[in-house]
């Protein structure tokens, strides 16, 4: 009887744990059944999304954008027309422009990109010789003489020969009317360039001489193209250390004496560099003091020294910052008054200008196809705030030569030249303390200055921009960017670029560009900067990035710095639709000439 029942158990708990097997195994197939679909369907996902985040389409209307405006004769209306002025030079040591090596560069400006850059603005105008913060010697105009008996003197021989060789290479001086000379500081033993003066009377002296000197050797026709900026960035410790309100007093004092002089001279400022309170700050005292102010002047950067990546998003929300600033006050908005400009004269993508890529590694990228494309992504980027708000904004991207700091090839420091060396020839490790560099074999332009040249091939003040639709994940991820241009003269022109703040992890596009027209069909030509292509860097990178190159490399690098055509070809239209598809490499710039 206990035999059976024991035979009776198992026999039960045998088919239990069948029962418990068979369900287990039921569950285990449905559950890899489940996860194989979602598998399947991740995997397709993941394919789907590749495969459309590498197509772009860009489709151009015939609409230009100036047709949107009340009145197209306004500043706020020169975006649209393209009468802007995007790219400009910078300098932190006025005299070492005017040294050895200083002299080259312009050369090589003046015979490879001549009409390329609108304004040059420099530190150190009036600084004494020993320049700004940084102490080095033969850096400032040096123009304040002491006669010893409380009166002074003045010699303009450095500037003079500064702003010579800025007309003769077709640009226009945006002179930054700083900084304060020993001789007249209020605290000539501390700091005494961040200062005001000890007497007013010396300061409106030197101003006032300063103008009448240019009026007299240039004309005042002349001068009144110039722009005179009074200082650069009072809230900057390194600059000014007196306080926005002795900044404020500067700024009525010098532009006071200035249009004594000449009321139609442009004077502007306050040079900012990011404290938006000290910005408002001084819009509202120029407006309740009513105190002349032509242009407004403001800085922005991609990053703030610390990032690995500058960063799009990081400057075009500082120069929104600025805009909704102007905007609370009717006599700054250029939508109610458009004879006002606003001009950012420091736009740079990382802080750091002096630094090196040996110094700091992630600098590197300043010498090449990255850098190219993030300058044409950032100022497509900015247009499209511009039109946003019905403004315009001038000197979008303001870039330093920086004389002294490029001591060897292709180094990495913010400047869009570096010099290139024939065997023998001293190459300095260091920038000699009195500043001036030995003049070096030749000049060639980085990627970043070829990419100057391409931008200036849209005409000034005769392209309109079109409006445009571009779709696609990649335009969503704003890693594709457009702007398209009716021009007056008789062309289609397209500026695309292609860009990821990530240095890594990167892929080629193809864009498919459309738009209709009455013809048959159209010429196109291309010009493209990127890895292979109007790239002296990569070039010099592939001769074995050496340190002294023969006449022949130099004659090879710059060559291919100097922007040329990639490839030229035909379309045929059809149905009055002109469609084509291009492939977009990685950190690429594109202009299209159509015709």
């Amino acid at each position: 009887m206990n035999n059976n029942r024991v035979g009776l158990k198992e026999i039960l708990s045998n088919f239990k744990q069948k029962i418990i097997n068979q369900f287990q195994g039921e569950r285990r197939r449905k559950t890899i059944v489940l996860l194989s679909i979602i598998l399947s369907a991740t995997l397709v996902s993941i394919l789907s999304f590749v495969l459309l985040d590498t197509r772009v389409s860009i489709r151009i209307y015939n609409d230009k954008l100036i047709d949107n405006y009340g009145s197209i004769e306004g500043n706020n209306a020169d975006i649209a027309r393209w009468e802007i002025n995007p790219l400009c030079i910078a300098s932190d040591e006025f005299a070492a422009s005017q040294q050895p090596r200083g002299l080259q560069f312009w050369e090589y400006i003046n015979e490879t990109s001549r009409n390329v850059f609108k304004y040059a603005r420099l530190h150190n105008v009036f600084t004494s010789s020993e320049g700004d913060r940084r102490g080095a010697a033969n850096a400032g105009g040096d123009v304040v003489i002491d006669n010893g008996d409380g009166t002074y003197s003045y010699d303009w021989t450095i500037l003079d020969n500064l702003y010579d060789n800025l007309i003769s290479c077709n640009i226009t001086p945006l002179v930054e009317l700083g900084f304060m000379p020993i001789a007249l500081s209020s605290q000539p033993n501390d700091e005494p360039e961040r200062r005001i003066p000890e007497k007013w009377q010396d300061w409106r002296d030197l101003v006032s001489n300063f103008t009448q000197h240019l009026i007299d050797r240039y004309s005042v026709e002349k001068i009144r193209t110039w722009r005179f900026e009074v200082w650069n960035e009072p809230d900057a410790g390194s600059f000014w250390s007196d306080g926005i309100d002795a900044y404020c007093m500067l700024y009525n004092e010098t532009v006071s004496v200035i249009k004594d002089i000449n009321v139609n001279i442009i004077v502007g400022g306050p040079g900012i560099a990011n404290d938006m309170g000290e910005f408002e700050d001084f819009l509202e005292y120029c407006s309740i003091n009513e105190i002349p102010i032509d242009f407004i002047s403001f800085h922005t950067k991609g990053s703030d020294g610390v990032q690995l990546h500058p960063s799009h998003e990081h400057l075009v929300n500082r120069i929104e910052s600025y805009f909704k600033i102007m905007k609370q006050f009717p006599e700054f908005d250029q939508n109610q008054n458009p004879d006002i400009e606003y001009i950012c004269t420091e736009a740079d993508p990382i802080v750091g200008s002096h630094k090196n890529k040996y110094d700091r590694p992630k600098f590197a990228f300043r010498d090449h196809e990255y850098y190219s494309a993030w300058f044409s992504h950032t100022l497509i980027n900015l247009v499209e705030l511009q039109i946003q708000y019905n403004y315009t904004l001038h000197g979008l991207f303001s870039h330093n030569i920086l004389f002294p700091w490029e001591t060897q090839t292709f180094y990495g420091t913010r400047g869009f030249l570096t010099p290139l060396f024939l065997q023998g020839t001293p190459i300095p490790s260091e920038i000699p303390e009195d500043i001036p560099l030995t003049e070096c074999n030749a000049v060639v332009g980085k990627p970043i200055h070829t990419v100057a040249q391409l931008i200036s091939r849209i005409p000034f003040g005769q392209s309109f921009i079109l409006r445009t639709e571009t779709t696609g994940l990649s335009a969503n991820r704003g890693l594709i960017k457009t702007l398209a241009y009716n021009c007056t003269d008789g062309k289609l022109r397209i500026l695309i670029s292609h860009h990821n703040e990530i240095k890594t992890a990167f892929r080629d596009r193809y864009v498919d560009i459309s738009f209709e027209t009455a013809k048959s069909g159209v010429d196109v030509t291309e010009y493209i900067i990127n890895r292979q292509n109007n790239n002296a860097f990569r070039a010099w990178e592939s001769m074995g990035s050496p340190d002294y190159v023969t006449n022949e490399q130099i004659s090879s690098l710059q060559e291919t710095a100097s922007l040329s055509t990639t490839n030229s070809f035909y379309v045929q239209a059809s149905d009055g639709l002109i469609q084509m598809s291009i492939k977009i490499q990685e950190y690429t710039t594109i202009l299209l000439e159509i015709q």
